[in-house]
């Protein structure tokens, strides 16, 4: 089990300044007259489309986060000086673009929700990126790593207005791979990775780890997004004879390419896709410990698990959110929930509801709070840099399950 370096020794430092700020609510606290019924919270999900399983899994958990802070009186908001419930607002953008472009602006012009969460992933969440800023919104991002959204100049203020709450950057995911292949001389490298910023980030972060060892990849293919059939990609890795094969996709790619790996029969000595350590579950389900077996990944929660000062614990949250089926639970529903919690802590600590009063109170609670997910620490665009998972390798049991091994530990990042 990892355990974070940092934010648990600030436990109670952060409790501490919580507990005085509720202490002092009835002195700060305005008019019950002023006081909303509820602190509306908007965020799109997909039901259909190729997002759907991802999407889907990340809007149930936050979800169950505003249905936890409901059950027990609402969310503290220091602005009003006391809990207050929550309203989510929720539209299906059907795996759609041009459908979470209009439904986030509907969101945020007729709604005018308090608070914005985009959908999973950095496609559909490209689109809403620049409408936040255009209408000054804060948006909180859930999965959408993309490192080209956590930069300054796409900003027309200078201000970075996303807070990434639950993955890091995507260019952080694979340092872990490119460690691991030059500690073990695996040097002989394919690369195949959807022409889409989330995944050629982590094509691009191994290719620079590696070239700075004098390491050059054999293959490096690019492929689009949509892309269902890996089998000519397979054909001229195995005729290349290179000893590591790294996939960069969405969960639907990391299907297609198993599931045609599987068919040919090919065996390479290290094969990498991002998202059965992401969303085992649904791996199981639709190839089987079989063909997992051997795999290398990465280890999300909840099958790696963080001591957490802020939410629940992760057996606490399993138990609660899938009584008797929690080991269907993925990542992504953690990455709802999580989203839900930074959220919350950020309205327990903001002195207003302005882009720049939510802001500064997100970043204040960087390095202070630990969740289920880890540590939480942005960097100064917004971008999570705490939550860094490891490399773990599928083991298939006889049980028809698998077990995850953790070969190579997550740096952390400074």
């Amino acid at each position: 089990m990892q355990r974070p370096r940092r934010g648990a020794q600030r436990l109670g430092a952060f409790v501490a300044t919580a507990a005085l700020g509720l202490a002092l609510a009835g002195c700060s606290a305005q008019s019950a007259a002023s006081v909303p019924q509820s602190i509306t919270v908007g965020t799109l999900y997909a039901s259909v489309g190729p997002y759907a399983p991802s999407s889907l899994a990340q809007y149930r958990g936050l979800r169950f986060w505003a249905k936890r802070v409901n059950e027990h009186g609402g969310t503290y908001v220091k602005a009003y000086g006391r809990k207050v419930k929550v309203r989510l607002i929720a539209y299906n953008d059907q795996s759609s673009t041009s459908q979470a472009s209009a439904l986030a602006a509907k969101l945020i012009e007729q709604d005018h929700v308090n608070i914005l969460v985009s959908d999973f992933g950095s496609v559909l969440t490209s689109v809403v990126v620049p409408l936040a800023q255009e209408n000054g919104v804060l948006l909180f991002d859930p999965t959408a790593t993309a490192p080209g959204f956590f930069t300054e100049s796409i900003f027309g203020n200078g201000d970075p207005d996303l807070v990434l709450t639950s993955l890091p950057s995507s260019a952080l995911w694979p340092r872990v791979i490119s460690t691991y292949l030059l500690r073990r001389h695996l040097d002989k490298v394919g690369i195949v990775y959807d022409a889409n910023d989330f995944s050629q980030a982590q094509a691009t972060t191994v290719e620079n780890a590696l070239g700075q060892a004098d390491v050059i990849p054999s293959v490096v293919t690019a492929v689009p997004t949509s892309t269902s059939s890996y089998a000519q990609v397979i054909t001229s890795m195995r005729q290349a004879g290179v000893q590591a094969v790294l996939e960069f996709g969405y969960g639907s790619n990391d299907l297609a390419f198993l599931g045609d790996l599987a068919a040919a029969n090919v065996h390479f000595p290290f094969v990498f896709t991002a998202f059965p350590g992401l969303t085992l579950p649904t791996f199981l389900d639709s190839l089987g410990a079989k063909s997992l077996n051997g795999i290398y990944t990465y280890l999300g929660p909840p099958l790696i698990a963080f001591k957490a000062n802020y939410g629940m614990s992760t057996a606490q949250f399993l138990r609660a959110y899938a009584p008797g089926r929690e080991s269907t639970v993925s990542d992504l529903d953690v990455a709802g929930y999580v989203a839900g919690l930074v959220v919350q802590a950020t309205l327990a600590h903001a002195t207003g509801l302005t882009t720049a009063d939510l802001r500064a109170a997100a970043h204040a609670l960087s390095g202070k709070v630990t969740t289920l997910a880890g540590p939480f620490a942005l960097d100064t665009a917004g971008s999570q840099v705490g939550e860094m998972m490891p490399l773990a390798r599928l083991v298939a049991t006889p049980g028809g399950g698998v077990r995850e091994a953790v070969v190579q530990r997550a740096p952390q990042q400074s």
